[in-house]
């Protein structure tokens, strides 16, 4: 093609998009609210483009805290109350429910004192199977199989978590779960896998049983992704409740995660 018919090419299209633009101008109103949209999807695409960056470039721990919902940063002050992610299809023959499991996790009143912790609206919310997996660093397709229906989370978090140059006993934190199975059957077979500890390698992991919370229970402490950490599990009919705190300088102590445990067990019993 010549030279001077490329030029009349691109004159031709810039005239046929300027007729078009002045033919068919947007409403203020409507082209306001297509505007927001556009941002809010750029917006949501670079976040989402970052955090995949981050993941690969991190790994380890950092991804990590990059999905753990008691590690957010930013709390999410402007969305609507979570709500449940369990799937309707699936029958609960046990005696709990989608209903009941805010009622089950620690409240922002329960909060321990002497730790720094913070407790943050953004950090209570619904977990679907591969976020519950995630956390607990627990097989996803074995949860999955088990019949994981939902779950619910609050977390509480101190302000220097993140601040490496704080002192190691300041960075801490704790979490609480309510996960719900359809039957008593399953949320054995639930319990037993999250029991069973983190997949990924930790040091000095040892277990213990526990004979005052639920119908089993387990206590678990040692170091994972090189945090100590220390957890409880247990078990009431078709719910799985687990507490657990993390500590650069140490976890939280039985001594007191204990007492939390049973103010947990005796709302679900």
């Amino acid at each position: 093609m010549a030279r001077s018919d490329r030029s009349d090419e691109m004159h031709d299209v810039r005239a046929f998009l300027e007729r078009m633009a002045s033919e068919a101008p947007i409403p203020s109103e409507e082209g306001g609210a297509v505007v927001r949209r556009a941002r809010r999807h750029v917006g949501a695409t670079l976040v989402s483009g970052a955090l995949a960056i981050a993941l690969v470039i991190t790994g380890g721990v950092a991804a990590l805290d990059a999905v753990r919902a008691w590690n957010r940063t930013t709390p999410l002050v402007s969305e609507p109350p979570p709500t449940p992610t369990g799937s309707p299809s699936i029958a609960i023959t046990g005696r709990f429910g989608e209903d009941d499991l805010r009622d089950l996790v620690l409240r922002a009143s329960d909060r321990p004192t002497g730790h720094g912790l913070r407790h943050d609206p953004s950090f209570s919310e619904f977990n679907g199977v591969t976020s519950v997996a995630s956390t607990l660093d627990v097989s996803t397709s074995a949860l999955a199989q088990a019949g994981l229906v939902t779950a619910y989370f609050n977390g509480f978090l101190s302000d220097a978590w993140y601040d490496t140059g704080a002192p190691p006993e300041e960075r801490v934190d704790l979490v609480s779960y309510a996960i719900l199975f359809p039957d008593v059957e399953a949320a054995h077979t639930g319990f037993e896998l999250i029991a069973a500890g983190p997949t990924t390698p930790v040091s000095g992991w040892r277990s213990e049983p526990v004979d005052e919370l639920g119908e089993e229970a387990q206590e678990s402490r040692g170091v994972w992704n090189d945090v100590p950490t220390a957890a409880i599990v247990w078990r009431v009919d078709n719910v799985v409740l687990f507490l657990a705190s993390q500590g650069y300088g140490d976890a939280i102590p039985f001594g007191v995660l204990r007492p939390l445990a049973e103010l947990m067990d005796a709302r679900a019993t």
